[in-house]
């Protein structure tokens, strides 16, 4: 891409995301510092930024999934690999963490896909 369209894209004229300083309202403290409160609306997402969100949350979901099926995959290949007498890729357990650690990772992201 050249810098050109990312100029292009990045344009604040095109109003797809909101601005720091609207998000945030800036204070002197006591000793004349600033320091940063958010506001009321520091939570609000665009339209796109939510779009884009949920876009890349399916895709982190579906990838989740699949590495979650391949590691089922692999545990029964190890034990069948054990059945015929072949040391197996993983240690005994080590797949089942596994499994259990990218199911987690799958909840996580759907309960967040949303906001």
């Amino acid at each position: 891409m050249s810098n050109t369209r990312r100029a292009a894209d990045a344009d604040p004229a095109n109003g797809d995301y909101e601005f720091y300083s609207k998000r945030y309202r800036w204070r002197n403290s006591f000793l004349g510092s600033k320091r940063l409160y958010e506001s009321s609306n520091s939570e609000k997402m665009k339209p796109r930024s939510k779009r884009e969100w949920r876009e890349r949350s399916d895709a982190t979901m579906a990838f989740l999934q699949r590495a979650g099926r391949a590691a089922r995959t692999m545990n029964r290949l190890d034990r069948e690999a054990v059945k015929l007498g072949v040391e197996p890729t993983y240690a005994p357990g080590e797949l089942d963490q596994i499994i259990a650690d990218l199911g987690d990772k799958f909840e996580v992201v759907r309960s967040e896909r949303d906001g």
